[in-house]
Protein backbone atom coordinates (compact mmCIF):
# COMPACT_ATOMS: atom_id res chain seq x y z
CA UNK A 1 0.00 0.00 0.00
CA UNK A 2 1.07 3.62 -0.63
CA UNK A 3 0.80 6.65 1.02
CA UNK A 4 -1.12 9.42 -1.19
CA UNK A 5 0.45 12.44 -2.56
CA UNK A 6 0.63 15.43 0.05
CA UNK A 7 -2.88 16.86 0.04
CA UNK A 8 -3.86 19.69 2.21
CA UNK A 9 -6.23 19.32 5.61
CA UNK A 10 -8.20 21.93 6.85
CA UNK A 11 -7.15 23.40 9.99
CA UNK A 12 -10.79 23.00 11.54
CA UNK A 13 -9.99 19.18 10.64
CA UNK A 14 -6.88 18.49 12.09
CA UNK A 15 -6.35 15.24 14.58
CA UNK A 16 -5.00 16.01 18.19
CA UNK A 17 -6.80 19.53 18.28
CA UNK A 18 -6.34 19.07 21.79
CA UNK A 19 -2.59 18.87 22.15
CA UNK A 20 -1.01 22.30 23.00
CA UNK A 21 1.11 22.47 19.86
CA UNK A 22 -1.13 21.51 17.17
CA UNK A 23 -3.92 23.94 18.70
CA UNK A 24 -1.04 27.02 18.58
CA UNK A 25 -0.41 25.76 15.43
CA UNK A 26 -4.39 25.45 14.28
CA UNK A 27 -4.46 29.02 15.52
CA UNK A 28 -1.84 30.22 13.54
CA UNK A 29 -3.24 28.70 10.71
CA UNK A 30 -7.32 29.47 10.65
CA UNK A 31 -5.80 33.00 11.13
CA UNK A 32 -3.38 33.33 8.10
CA UNK A 33 -4.01 30.12 5.59
CA UNK A 34 -1.35 31.41 3.07
CA UNK A 35 1.16 30.24 5.93
CA UNK A 36 3.38 27.56 5.32
CA UNK A 37 3.23 24.87 8.58
CA UNK A 38 5.11 22.20 9.31
CA UNK A 39 1.67 21.17 10.97
CA UNK A 40 0.01 20.57 7.53
CA UNK A 41 2.37 17.86 6.69
CA UNK A 42 2.36 16.00 10.25
CA UNK A 43 -1.59 16.29 9.59
CA UNK A 44 -1.37 14.99 6.19
CA UNK A 45 0.96 12.06 7.77
CA UNK A 46 -1.71 10.93 10.96
CA UNK A 47 -4.75 10.79 8.07
CA UNK A 48 -2.95 8.58 6.09
CA UNK A 49 -1.77 6.24 9.18
CA UNK A 50 -5.43 5.90 10.16
CA UNK A 51 -7.16 6.02 6.51
CA UNK A 52 -4.49 4.20 3.91
CA UNK A 53 -2.90 1.85 6.84
CA UNK A 54 -6.26 1.63 9.07
CA UNK A 55 -4.56 2.08 12.68
CA UNK A 56 -7.33 2.74 14.73
CA UNK A 57 -7.84 6.00 15.57
CA UNK A 58 -8.10 5.38 18.99
CA UNK A 59 -5.06 5.21 19.18
CA UNK A 60 -3.90 8.69 18.27
CA UNK A 61 -2.71 10.29 21.80
CA UNK A 62 -1.69 6.97 23.04
CA UNK A 63 -0.10 4.29 20.52
CA UNK A 64 0.49 7.34 18.05
CA UNK A 65 1.79 10.22 19.36
CA UNK A 66 3.40 13.71 18.24
CA UNK A 67 6.24 15.45 19.96
CA UNK A 68 7.89 12.22 21.09
CA UNK A 69 10.57 12.91 23.31
CA UNK A 70 13.74 11.40 22.95
CA UNK A 71 17.22 11.64 24.89
CA UNK A 72 19.88 11.68 22.30
CA UNK A 73 22.64 12.87 24.88
CA UNK A 74 22.64 13.97 28.29
CA UNK A 75 22.16 17.38 27.19
CA UNK A 76 19.72 17.09 24.22
CA UNK A 77 16.34 16.05 23.79
CA UNK A 78 14.41 15.53 20.26
CA UNK A 79 11.27 15.66 19.67
CA UNK A 80 10.16 13.11 17.19
CA UNK A 81 7.30 14.17 15.22
CA UNK A 82 5.27 10.94 15.23
CA UNK A 83 5.91 7.98 16.84
CA UNK A 84 4.14 4.71 16.79
CA UNK A 85 4.37 2.38 20.24
CA UNK A 86 3.83 -0.98 20.49
CA UNK A 87 2.25 -2.89 22.78
CA UNK A 88 4.51 -2.45 25.74
CA UNK A 89 4.50 1.59 25.05
CA UNK A 90 7.97 1.60 22.96
CA UNK A 91 8.21 3.41 19.80
CA UNK A 92 8.81 0.98 16.51
CA UNK A 93 8.98 3.97 14.17
CA UNK A 94 9.09 7.59 13.83
CA UNK A 95 8.19 10.12 11.51
CA UNK A 96 10.26 13.46 10.80
CA UNK A 97 8.32 15.80 8.90
CA UNK A 98 9.23 19.79 7.64
CA UNK A 99 7.34 22.16 6.32
CA UNK A 100 6.05 21.71 2.39
CA UNK A 101 9.22 22.11 0.06
CA UNK A 102 11.75 22.49 2.79
CA UNK A 103 15.03 20.50 2.56
CA UNK A 104 15.22 17.19 4.29
CA UNK A 105 19.32 16.53 4.44
CA UNK A 106 22.48 18.75 6.08
CA UNK A 107 22.92 19.93 9.42
CA UNK A 108 19.69 20.12 12.02
CA UNK A 109 17.39 18.87 9.13
CA UNK A 110 14.93 16.36 8.89
CA UNK A 111 16.90 13.65 8.18
CA UNK A 112 19.42 13.89 11.06
CA UNK A 113 16.90 14.68 13.17
CA UNK A 114 15.18 11.33 12.54
CA UNK A 115 19.28 9.35 12.55
CA UNK A 116 20.17 10.98 15.61
CA UNK A 117 16.58 9.29 17.16
CA UNK A 118 16.64 5.98 15.89
CA UNK A 119 19.97 5.61 16.20
CA UNK A 120 19.59 5.75 20.46
CA UNK A 121 16.49 3.92 20.82
CA UNK A 122 16.79 0.07 20.50
CA UNK A 123 13.09 -0.76 19.63
CA UNK A 124 12.85 1.62 16.99
CA UNK A 125 14.40 0.50 13.38
CA UNK A 126 12.44 2.03 11.08
CA UNK A 127 11.91 6.01 10.50
CA UNK A 128 10.64 8.37 7.65
CA UNK A 129 11.58 11.75 6.86
CA UNK A 130 9.05 13.78 5.06
CA UNK A 131 8.33 17.40 3.55
CA UNK A 132 5.15 16.31 1.36
CA UNK A 133 7.16 16.21 -1.34
CA UNK A 134 10.07 13.93 -0.65
CA UNK A 135 9.41 10.98 1.30
CA UNK A 136 12.68 9.53 3.12
CA UNK A 137 12.21 5.47 4.76
CA UNK A 138 15.29 4.57 6.20
CA UNK A 139 15.86 0.95 8.13
CA UNK A 140 18.44 0.92 11.05
CA UNK A 141 21.47 -1.63 11.14
CA UNK A 142 22.84 -3.50 13.73
CA UNK A 143 25.46 -1.15 14.10
CA UNK A 144 23.18 1.91 15.57
CA UNK A 145 24.60 4.64 13.56
CA UNK A 146 24.81 2.91 10.39
CA UNK A 147 21.62 3.43 8.26
CA UNK A 148 20.01 2.31 4.80
CA UNK A 149 18.10 5.11 2.58
CA UNK A 150 15.44 1.89 1.94
CA UNK A 151 13.30 4.19 -0.12
CA UNK A 152 13.70 7.92 -1.87
CA UNK A 153 10.71 8.12 -4.03
CA UNK A 154 8.98 10.83 -5.48
CA UNK A 155 5.29 11.47 -3.82
CA UNK A 156 4.35 7.37 -3.00
CA UNK A 157 6.37 5.27 -0.65
CA UNK A 158 5.39 2.08 1.26
CA UNK A 159 6.56 3.21 4.87
CA UNK A 160 5.77 -0.63 6.32
CA UNK A 161 3.26 -0.06 8.50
Amino acid sequence: MKIKSYYKIKPEEWLLPDHPYVRNQQKKAIADPSLNLEEYVRQWILNEIIERYNYPKEWLGQRIVIEYPVMVNTTTTNYVDVAILNEKNTPYLFIECKKLGEVLEGPQKAIEQLQASLSVTYTTNVGMATNGDENFCFLKQIDPKEFINHLNLYQKIDIAL
